[in-house]
């Protein structure tokens, strides 16, 4: 009874090299997934912004697209993403109200009515823990002028939690439940902190605005590495311990 117990306690360890090889090929395809996102941020981020196209007509082949639009935020229906840390690339797009020195916030999206009814999100920037609660923010109520970058939403992560629209609780960008919560277009721009139009935004302090650059974080591959190195690892270890096993098992015969 004892040895088969040591037999499946044993057997249940295989799922170790299972899972970290799991995470390793999951790393690949995300290090896929920000080489293409970086490619289309270089060839897109320095164009002359274009009128917001027809929002049926927007798709993934238009992210970073640079554009501009008029119309009014719905600061009623924000979402608050996070906690998320302060971003390097905002260091230097706004001065700031001196009210907050932390590095942890929230990413802030606004649903935003267009002229013509419709309505779409809008990322406007990064918010410090202190300022959640938009009444301590000056927001501008009038229509307004705004010039962005189409984005696609963040991809799903087994490592994220998952967002409770009933709470409006928020850690990932998911265009389509944000969208669908909002009661908005699933189309998404991001306020950009280098544009004259935005420069209201930016002198009003938060929400910070970010300063458009083809950089992003991209240490997938040196991730992947790791949970393929800990697959090797722990499968050498298995396989000794299962050989010796062995030899105990046909010495006690």
């Amino acid at each position: 009874m004892n040895q088969q117990r040591r037999i499946h306690s044993k057997n249940i360890l295989w799922v170790i090299p299972s899972v970290t090889f799991g995470l390793g090929v999951w790393q690949i395809k995300r290090k896929q997934w920000k080489e293409n996102l970086i490619e289309k941020a270089k060839s897109h981020i320095h164009d002359p912004p274009i009128p917001l196209p027809t929002l049926d007509e927007i798709d993934e082949s238009m992210e970073f697209t640079r554009v501009k639009t008029n119309g009014k935020f719905l600061y009623d229906k924000e979402i608050l993403v996070g906690p998320r840390p302060r971003n390097h690339a905002m260091e230097n797009s706004a001065a700031g109200d001196g009210r907050s020195t932390t590095n942890s916030g929230y990413l802030v999206y606004t649903p935003f009515q267009l002229s013509n009814g419709e309505c779409i999100l809008v990322n406007r920037g990064w918010l410090p823990l202190g300022l959640r609660d938009s009444k301590t923010r000056f927001d501008i109520k009038d229509q307004v002028d705004i010039e962005g970058f189409i984005r696609e939403g963040e991809p799903q992560s087994r490592l994220v939690t998952n967002n409770n629209p009933k709470t409006n609780t928020w850690y990932r960008a998911d265009l389509e439940e944000m969208s669908n919560h909002c009661s908005t277009k699933p189309v998404l721009l991001e306020l950009t902190a280098d544009s004259d139009v935005n420069s209201k935004f930016v002198q009003s302090g938060f929400p910070l605005l970010r300063i458009p650059a083809a950089t992003f974080r991209n240490q997938h591959l040196e991730y992947a590495l790791t949970w393929f190195g800990l697959t090797v690892a722990t499968t050498g270890l298995l396989l000794f311990g299962k050989k010796g096993s062995r030899r105990n098992l046909f010495k006690s015969k």
